[in-house]
């Protein structure tokens, strides 16, 4: 059940458990959605950010790259769901927030396998703790764009990927 939440399996009457394919559509729609609507919440949250939560993006920042390198794929899900909730949290639109939570959890094993197969870590790191220094230093707009770019990055680059892979496997 926990599998099927997650979106990692489907679970058929009278057949069991399959593992869920990977649908290019979807992971567009997914991101596409995301870059839509994330800019919008971490424009209505930044200025609200405190010190403290500055203190705990660096915090999950520093975790984010420590499961990185020890290669804890389950982990890099969470954290990078932590750190967008975390930017987003002060935007004092509930709804938004909640469809936002939504797609991160579905996004979740898209983002993983981008990180994994695309070394797609690295730009992360780096765009992530972009994203906090712009907050920081007031510099929302630079933020918002750096965000969308970031979030169509992603999708783009794990399409991209099975693009290939798909071309690589049927010749």
């Amino acid at each position: 059940m926990q599998l099927e939440a997650e979106g990692l399996v489907k679970i058929l009457p009278h057949r069991g458990a399959i593992v869920s394919e990977l649908s290019m559509e979807e992971v567009h729609e997914l991101f596409e959605l995301r870059a839509l609507l994330e800019p919008r919440l971490l424009k209505a949250s930044a200025k609200h950010l405190s010190e403290a939560d500055y203190e705990r993006l660096s915090q999950i920042l520093q975790e984010y790259s420590s499961e990185l390198r020890a290669k804890h794929v389950r982990r890099w899900g969470e954290l990078n769901t932590e750190f967008h909730n975390v930017l987003y949290q002060h935007a004092r639109q509930p709804r938004a927030q909640a469809i936002v939570g939504g797609l991160l959890q579905e996004c979740d094993r898209h983002t993983r396998l981008q990180l994994s197969l695309t070394g797609g870590m690295e730009r992360a790191e780096v765009e992530h703790a972009e994203l906090v220094r712009l907050c920081k230093s007031g510099k929302v707009s630079e933020a918002c764009s750096l965000l969308k770019m970031h979030i169509e990055g992603v999708g783009k680059s794990l399409r991209n990927y099975f693009e290939e892979h798909n071309k690589a496997t049927s010749k």
